[in-house]
């Protein structure tokens, strides 16, 4: 088998802690935490296992991606609509990850 074939991932992961906030269609906040990975398609989250939300449930998304140049840092405020798709085990952790993918892929403009 081909490693091309084994990866089933659209876009690239970035291993990247970003300050995000989940809330419902009617904009009440279900969680504020902070992202393990983010790529284009979707994020994975540290969330306390009675966090988490049912596979399929659509939330609101307000991630704050950080941005730098030679003299300044930032934090770039991105807004989307995802589903929740998994729940997984995070190994040496209390915390459930929670994996989103976004409604329409973002254009993060993530580098290495």
């Amino acid at each position: 088998m081909s490693e091309m074939s084994k990866e089933r991932r659209r876009h690239k992961r970035f291993k990247l802690t970003c300050p995000i906030v989940l809330t419902d269609s009617g904009g009440r906040e279900l969680l504020r935490t902070r992202t393990l990975d983010v790529s284009d398609g979707g994020l994975l989250l540290a969330v306390p296992r009675g966090n988490l939300m049912p596979v399929g449930e659509a939330v609101q998304v307000g991630l704050q991606v950080p941005r730098e140049t030679a003299n300044t840092r930032m934090l770039e405020d991105v807004k989307a609509e995802a589903w929740v798709v998994r729940h997984q085990e995070l190994p040496g952790s209390d915390d459930m990850g929670l994996t989103l993918i976004f409604a329409q892929p973002l254009r993060l403009e993530l580098e290495v």
